[in-house]
């Protein structure tokens, strides 16, 4: 006989695993955390007074506790480098090691602006420079993702057109399908950064009002950018196990 095998969980029961298993983690929590506040702000267009605005202000003050390690993890790997060590291309490392820069000044102005705002600190002044700080240091570090994206971007679409050039080697018709998808996987994954990280500067340009941007707009990419972590951090969805059949 045939050994069955173990019937598969339903979609919709697979899909709540993989979104408590996001939830379990801090970063994770902080996102959906990010995205409700994103979404009270486009809600409320950031009229002053309105429920939705404190909303807003209170999920994000909720947001802190999830944060209060991310300067250390920060710091380590600029001291010591990444694990694997740093990438050959100095430029590649520049980049990187600025963003890693542009982190640490988000957070570590976001800890004084916390900190003021709960009373710990009690300069008024410095907060506010510090929150401008940590905008500039955001809007930086997105920067420098989307300087790197671009230069992965031009990357894949060389190697995709020197192995379209390479008639040497022989493809069947089940590789080249293989490889077309794998380049379109590639090309989709970094459109998605792309697009992300353009939404977070946008975010960051908007609050520094250094772009006109109304608070329902900065709502919006707020809400997409955060949406597009979410996605990026979702486990892996469990690959099917396939029959295996015995005879009896």
């Amino acid at each position: 006989m045939g050994a069955t095998a173990p019937a598969a969980s339903p979609p919709h029961l697979a899909a709540a695993k993989r979104l408590f298993e996001l939830l379990a983690k801090s970063d994770g929590r902080d996102k959906f955390l990010a995205t409700l506040q994103y979404l009270a702000l486009y809600a409320s267009a950031g009229e002053a007074g309105a429920a939705l605005t404190k909303v807003a202000g209170n999920l994000g003050s909720s947001r802190k506790p999830f944060r209060v390690l991310k300067p250390l993890e920060i710091i380590i790997p600029l001291i010591y480098g990444p694990p694997g060590g740093w990438p050959k291309n100095t430029t590649i490392t520049t980049i990187n090691k600025l963003k890693l820069l542009g982190f640490l000044c988000y957070f570590m102005g976001d800890h004084v602006v916390w900190a003021t705002s709960v009373g710990l600190l009690k300069d008024a002044e410095m907060a506010k420079t510090a929150g401008k700080v940590s905008m500039y240091g955001w809007m930086s570090s997105s920067v420098m993702t989307l300087a790197a994206e671009l230069i992965a971007v031009a990357k894949t679409e060389k190697d995709a057109a020197r192995a379209k050039r390479d008639r040497s080697v022989e493809k069947s018709a089940a590789d080249k399908r293989t490889a077309s998808e794998a380049l379109w996987e590639k090309r989709n994954k970094h459109m998605l950064v792309i697009s992300q990280n353009v939404a977070l500067v946008g975010v960051a340009a908007g609050v520094l009002q250094l772009l006109p941007l109304k608070p329902r707009t900065i709502g919006a990419l707020g809400v997409y950018g955060s949406l597009c972590n979410l996605y990026q951090m979702l486990p892996a969805p469990p690959v099917a196990a396939k029959p295996s059949l015995k005879e009896g």
